[in-house]
């Protein structure tokens, strides 16, 4: 099974503002990732209401025919960390999404048919998911949490940290 580090965005009923990130996504220069740079998967932005950007090269046992066609990057955690936040800013360029993280599949773990999974509400409620983005709309049906800051308007998040290994 493959793992890829990435930013998944779920934007809930709205697809209009998927397929704009889509656009937004397949036209993107590659990111910074420290001194170095990684182009995007177009092909990995998914359909309908959810969109995943998911760096060339960034994972672990990828498919035959993504790894025949990338070259593996090995980075560091500073690196990794650096990709991260270049993720963020590219979603700070998008809109109309409800749920957004930036990790190893976080998305994949956190949401749950365009909700936040409950089994993660003890986390949310410590303030421990960070980099978790949510719409101020999904923020006030949240339970009472701590760890929230404005991300950009109309956005909350819990912090990004960085990432501690790869």
């Amino acid at each position: 099974m493959a793992i890829y580090f990435l930013l998944d965005i779920d934007f809930g009923t709205n697809v209009a503002e998927a397929e704009a990130a889509r656009r937004l996504i397949r036209a993107c220069p590659p990111l910074r990732a420290g001194a170095r740079q990684a182009s995007l998967h177009d092909s990995l932005v998914g359909e309908g209401s959810r969109v995943t950007v998911v760096p060339r090269g960034v994972g672990y046992a990828l498919p035959v025919e993504l790894a025949e066609r990338t070259r593996r990057l090995d980075l560091t955690a500073e690196e990794l960390s650096a990709l991260g936040w270049s993720l963020y800013d590219l979603l700070r360029q998008c809109t109309g999404y409800r749920l957004a993280a930036v990790g190893w599949e976080l998305g994949e773990i956190w949401f749950e048919n365009g909700e936040l999974s409950p089994e993660y509400a003890d986390d949310l409620a410590a303030g421990g998911l960070p980099g978790l983005v949510v719409s101020d709309d999904v923020h006030r049906a949240l339970p009472r949490s701590t760890g929230f800051e404005p991300f950009e308007p109309g956005y909350q998040w819990m912090p990004y940290r960085g990432e501690t290994s790869t």
